[in-house]
Formats: C-alpha cells, sequence, structure tokens
C-alpha cells in the first residue's frame, strides 16, 4: 500500500479520519474483482467477492449486460452491477470437482464450462455433465460459439505415454462431430485459440504455434503458413472486431487478414518510436505474447506472458503492469472487450507442459494443471467517452510523444489546431501530430502562443525569449519583455506586437520593448493577459484591476465591484461585449455597465476560478477554470464540462478553442492538490481497499489530457 509521511499532532490525526476517496475520481474507469473484495464505481466492497477463489478462468457478458465470471474451485458467479450472486455447483459437476479450463456463453445466455473430465452445460439453475462419449475429448482447452449458438470445442485425450490432441468437436444443436486427422482434413489434432470470424469460420492454432495457423469453413480445413502467404509460423494468438479483419499475434508483430493478404506489422519498427524502443529492450527484441484484442477504433491490446498489457492507438504506446495499475500479475491469459469499451483482462498463464504432466490417476490429490489464473480478473476503460464518436482524447500513451502542459489554442487558415506546450510547438492536422522544437532544447517549454493577422505565429519561451514559427521552424523574434517570459501577446491596430508578463506590458519596436509599468497608468505590474477589440483599443488584465489603451494605458471599472481584481483572462463577444475572468468569477462589460458573477448555483462551484475564456460564433462563452473544468454559459444556462460529469478531461482547465468546423478543443491537467488522499491507520477496511487500488490508478493515469468534442 502507498502511504505517505505526515507529521502532525495527536489531535490533528484524529481530526484527519475522513477519507479522500469519495471526492476523487480517476478518468480511467477500473473494476477490480478478486476472492477478498471488488472495487468499482470509484468504491471498494469487501464484502462482495468470490467467496475466498482467486483464479477467475475467464468472463461472459450475457445478454442482459451482466457479467458472469468461472471461478476455479468455486463454480459461477453473476454480477449485476450492484451485487454478486453465487451459483454453487453440485459435487458430480465436472466443474466442481475438477479444473475448470474454459468458459463460454451463447446468445441465450446458456454457460458452456470446459474441464479437465469434460463439458458442462448451464441454463439458468440446470447443469448437465457432457461426457467424453459425446465430445470425443477429456479435457476441454478451448469453446467457440456460433451466432447461431452451435458450439465448437478443442480438447485432449489421453495418450501412450501423455496427453495428445483430440481435434476439434462441434455440436450442431442435435449431436457432436468429432474432426481429427483421422476422419478429416483439419491440420493437426492439437488445436487451440478457437476464434470465430465475421463469416463464421472457425480460426485456430494448430500444434505448438510454431506451424502457422488453421481455418475452418464448415466442411475445408485450410492451413496458413510462411510458404502460402503468412509471414510468420510463430502464431500466439488469434482476434476480430466489427470490422471482419482478423488479426494475429506472434513474437514479432501483429499479423492482419483482410479476407485476401495477410500483412506483418513488425513490434520492432511497425508501432511509435517509444514502442520500438521497448521492444529493442526486451529478450530476442520479441514480445512473449499471450493474449490479442483490437477496438473498433483500430486500438490494439495485447496481453503478454511476462510484460503485463500493451495498448497501442493513433502511435502512442501504454504499458499496464502491477507496478502501475491494478492488474494482480504481469502474466496475461486472456483479454476481452464488452460492448461498452471495457477491456476485461484475466491475469495468468498456460501449462506448455500440460500433455507431458497431466496425472492420469484421478485420486491424485495434485493432478497438473492446464491453466493457472491468479487474483481475481480486472477491467479497464481509459475514459467514459472512449465509445462516444463525438468525443476523442488524447494523451502521452494515444501520442507519439511526452504530452506536456499545453496553454494555448489557436487555429490557423488552413484548418491546422496549433498548441503551446511544455514540449514545444505541436499542430494537429486531420488526425496527425506534428512537433516542433526550437533550436535549443531550453528554449521549447512555450507557456503562450499567439497566431497574429499576417500569419505568423508567436510562442513565448520561459527561458528564451519570444519565437516565431515561419518556413516550418521555430527562429528568435524578440528577447522575453520581462522575467517568466511572456504571459499572453496580441497585435494592436497598427500591427505591432505587444506582450504582458509579470514585469509590465511591453510594445515591441524597432527590435526593442518600450515597457508600461504601473507608473504608466496601469493598476499594477503583474500582467496575465491582453486582446484588442473591434474599435482597435487593448485591454489588459493586471493582479489589481483592469486596463485599457487608447493613446495611453489607463485602469477602467475602478469603481465597479469586481468578483475579483486579480484578471487571468480576457475575450470579446461578436456584439463587442469584453469578457473578464477573474480569481473569483467572471464580469461582463456591454460597453455601459459590468454585470458581475461570482457565484453559480448550478452548478454549484467552491472556487470559481476562471483560467481562460473563448467566445465562439454563437456568442457561447466557454470558461475554463481551476477546479471545475469547463464551463459553457449561454447567457442564460450553465453547463458543466468535468472528470465527474464527463471522464474525458480533467478538472484544471489549461485552453479552450473552438475550430471552424465546429470542434471544441480543450487541454486540462490534474490538480495535484486534489489527488492528495492520505491513507490513515485507523481507516475502515473498505478506505484501506480503496486507497491500494486507488494508489496504483494513479500511477498508470496520464497528468494532462488534450479532449475534442464534435458540437
Amino acid at each position: 500500500m502507498k502511504k505517505y509521511c505526515i507529521v502532525l499532532g495527536l489531535l490533528m490525526v484524529a481530526a484527519f479520519k475522513v477519507s479522500a476517496a469519495i471526492t476523487y475520481e480517476s478518468v480511467g474507469q477500473w473494476k477490480v474483482f478478486s476472492g477478498n473484495y471488488s472495487f468499482f464505481d470509484n468504491k471498494a466492497y469487501p464484502k462482495m467477492n468470490f467467496d475466498g477463489g482467486q483464479e477467475v478462468v475467464g468472463t461472459v457478458e450475457l445478454s442482459n449486460g451482466n457479467v458472469a465470471y468461472a471461478v476455479q474451485g468455486q463454480g459461477v458467479f453473476i454480477f449485476d452491477g450492484k451485487a454478486m450472486q453465487h451459483l454453487k455447483l453440485p459435487a458430480d459437476c465436472y466443474a466442481a470437482n475438477s479444473e475448470i479450463t474454459a468458459f463460454a456463453g451463447d446468445s441465450k445466455d446458456v454457460l458452456w464450462i470446459g474441464t479437465s473430465t469434460g463439458l458442462v452445460k448451464v441454463e439458468g439453475s440446470t447443469y448437465s455433465n457432457i461426457p467424453m462419449d459425446a465430445t470425443k475429448l477429456l479435457v476441454i482447452t478451448d469453446i467457440a460459439i456460433t451466432a447461431s449458438d452451435k458450439v465448437y470445442v478443442s480438447g485432449m485425450v489421453p495418450g501412450d505415454k501423455e496427453m495428445a490432441g483430440g481435434g476439434v468437436s462441434f455440436y450442431n444443436g442435435v449431436g457432436w462431430n468429432n474432426y481429427t486427422k483421422a476422419t478429416s482434413d483439419i491440420p493437426d489434432n492439437l488445436m487451440s485459440n478457437l476464434m470465430l470470424d465475421n463469416n463464421g469460420h472457425l480460426w485456430a492454432i494448430p500444434g505448438k504455434h510454431d506451424v502457422g495457423v488453421a481455418k475452418f469453413d464448415g466442411k475445408t480445413w485450410k492451413q496458413f503458413t510462411n510458404g502460402n502467404g503468412l509471414p510468420t509460423n510463430m502464431i500466439e494468438a488469434i482476434t476480430t472486431n466489427a470490422s471482419g479483419k482478423v488479426w494475429l499475434g506472434s513474437p514479432k508483430g501483429i499479423v492482419d487478414f483482410d479476407g485476401s493478404a495477410f500483412t506483418l506489422k513488425p513490434f520492432s519498427n511497425g508501432f511509435s518510436t517509444t514502442f520500438s524502443d521497448f521492444v529493442s529492450k526486451q529478450p530476442n527484441a520479441s514480445i512473449d505474447i499471450s493474449a490479442l484484442a483490437v477496438e473498433s477504433n483500430g486500438t490494439i491490446w495485447v496481453g503478454t506472458r511476462n510484460a503485463g498489457i500493451l495498448s497501442f492507438a493513433t502511435g502512442g504506446f501504454k504499458q499496464l503492469m502491477p507496478q502501475n495499475s491494478p492488474l494482480f500479475t504481469q502474466q496475461i491469459l486472456s483479454i476481452r472487450i464488452d460492448k461498452n469499451g471495457y477491456k476485461w483482462f484475466n491475469c495468468g498463464y498456460s501449462n506448455t507442459e500440460f500433455s507431458k504432466e497431466f496425472a492420469y490417476n484421478r485420486n491424485n490429490k495434485n493432478p497438473s494443471r492446464y491453466k493457472y489464473s491468479e487474483s481475481g480478473v480486472v477491467a479497464y476503460k481509459e475514459h467514459k467517452k472512449i465509445t462516444d464518436p463525438n468525443w476523442l482524447v488524447y494523451d502521452s500513451t494515444t501520442t507519439p510523444f511526452y504530452f506536456g502542459q499545453a496553454y494555448g489554442l489557436t487555429e490557423d487558415k488552413e484548418g491546422a489546431m496549433w498548441m503551446g506546450t511544455s514540449i514545444g510547438l505541436v499542430k494537429l492536422k486531420d488526425g496527425v501530430f506534428s512537433v516542433y522544437k526550437a533550436e535549443k532544447a531550453m528554449h521549447s517549454a512555450f507557456s503562450n502562443i499567439y497566431l497574429a493577422p499576417d500569419g505568423k505565429l508567436f510562442a513565448s519561451s520561459t527561458m528564451g525569449g519570444i519565437k516565431v514559427f515561419e518556413g516550418g521552424s521555430i527562429k528568435d523574434y524578440a528577447k522575453s519583455p520581462g522575467m517568466g517570459g511572456a504571459t499572453d501577446m496580441v497585435y494592436d491596430k497598427n500591427n505591432v506586437l505587444w506582450a504582458t508578463s509579470q514585469w509590465g506590458v511591453g510594445k515591441f519596436v524597432n527590435g526593442e520593448w518600450e515597457t508600461f509599468k504601473k507608473s504608466d497608468g496601469l493598476p499594477g505590474n503583474i500582467l496575465f493577459c491582453i486582446i484588442k477589440d473591434k474599435k482597435g483599443d487593448l485591454w489588459a488584465g493586471t493582479s489589481k484591476g483592469l486596463a485599457k489603451y487608447d493613446t495611453a494605458w489607463h485602469e477602467v471599472g475602478a469603481d465597479n465591484d469586481f468578483p475579483s481584481n486579480n484578471f487571468n483572462a480576457i475575450a470579446e463577444d461578436n456584439k463587442g461585449r469584453i469578457w473578464l475572468g477573474t480569481n473569483k468569477g467572471i464580469s461582463i462589460f456591454d460597453g455601459t455597465k459590468y454585470t458581475n458573477i461570482a457565484e453559480v448555483e448550478s452548478p454549484k462551484l467552491s472556487k470559481f476560478r476562471v483560467n481562460c475564456t473563448y467566445i465562439d460564433k454563437n456568442d457561447v462563452a466557454w470558461l475554463g477554470t481551476e477546479a471545475h473544468g469547463l464551463l459553457r454559459f449561454d447567457g442564460t444556462t450553465w453547463t458543466q464540462y468535468s472528470k465527474e460529469t464527463t471522464g474525458g478531461m480533467y478538472n484544471r482547465i489549461l485552453a479552450v478553442r473552438m475550430s471552424a468546423d465546429n470542434k471544441l478543443y480543450v487541454t486540462s491537467e490534474t490538480n495535484s492538490m486534489q489527488e492528495f488522499a492520505p491513507a490513515i491507520p485507523t481507516q475502515s477496511q473498505e478506505e484501506n481497499i480503496w486507497h491500494e487500488v486507488m494508489g496504483r490508478i494513479k500511477l498508470c493515469e496520464q497528468k494532462r489530457v488534450l479532449t475534442i468534442i464534435k458540437m
């Protein structure tokens, strides 16, 4: 358990009894089910478990959305989202007195359980053993069910000296048919990893995973090897999705089959540069793959035998391990993606020596195991909007670079969105990211950007002054107008660059800054924002009040009771109204009077600090706050977009911008103070479990995201 060292007096420790668990919610959604507890909906449930059973062999999503779990030594559990029901199987059921080896369900919620002594069919509360006499298989190693609820099973039978492959058996709803090399053109009697494609064809891995892959169309078996189009014979996993493609996992890469040809995407150079570097450090520069799944958006999930979960999306790379996530082990048995976008990870491994070690003596108290499942099952969904086609959420794991702080957003005339970030200028065009850096690495941390009317893109670097992006590269433009760099920039009506800083506001003329401070009419020397209004006048926000420049700087609104005199953001709408974001609310100036809004009834805000403002073409205001996410205000109604309400952004908003094609771009990051949730020794069992699980969730969560919403 991750703990924090806190030096407090005895009374303070006693007073800190309330857990922070209630207030913190991760952007990623996790579910954990084990023999000792469950964790879901941001809560821990010590009494909701698998009655001590730790080995979850498989999960099945039922037609009503409930989830069934096959648990070694316990039978079947059904979870309806609120409670766990235990379907205890009688002692004479194969699943109760032998190892559970496979688990599947059909469209009518009939459950099929493979065991080391035969097959079990469960219909509601009724079960039936299906013996080897029917299936011709003793140990059921895998199950695949067709769209019409017909059943394929693979398995093993006793051989002369060890267990041998028994082929594949098919149940047509009436009787069983067994396919072996003696009765059909099946390429091998040892078959595993059964999978049905969208055409109802059965795919399987023959032999010891070194002779390619096989496909059965219901009549004929066909084997694919590197002799007839398959790039590699080493195949460890098979999957498909709604697109109809078939993917094969090999130690050297991912092979996709489009219906006519196989294409290998190598792990060494077919994905992101960060992943290529990761692969180069693995034994034999390969991945010991054990499971595979592909989402509808193309995101690939790989389960491994020694490196946890690997994921690739839009050029990024993610690794989930017990050290940085709620995963129980780094060994993954299977991955299943449900209809809500959750990835279900079964932890454990298959026994590659099972056929040699299997004990024929049924009285042996320690028979050889086919699968070793470990400690439960974990489900993961990146964020609540992952399945919403109108939402895109990018972070360091879904972009080909480290996603730093992004304090500015602007759109150029070609429709590209630009961000000034702590790792350089980032351009996003047609789903492709490009990163531009200054010649000196330390000059590439940009805290602010400004796209001028003449097409020049200015970027303020804390240590390198103001840069300009021209001709595809970043060039020096001006030294910093003050220590810490420019906080905002704008052209005046004569296309002269002005920049605010914590040392006043500067006007760049003839290669030098002419600086204006409090002695020149400003309310204060620390400035955060500046704009040019439709009349050509400049407005600037300081930490001590609001200023305006026509022919000289002077304070405005001094007689108005602003929510705060610390101004962070300024914007102008189509009607010429000036929107002012402060540390404690907003103020709107219509040319005559100021309307101050320091409180919002719904949503209720404890701290109404506005970091940034943007007014769209419909005069709807978008306000990025410090602690409450993004607020939309149409003049009457407030709408909140936050971590809690959307699960697709953090609550500290850094920048917001609406693109010409009506997409809202939002950059956000975590707030470290909100995440602080110390573990207190006197907490309840529920709180201790929460802190243990949440501590690992926080380690794998990305600290910053770019959210794009199609409005």
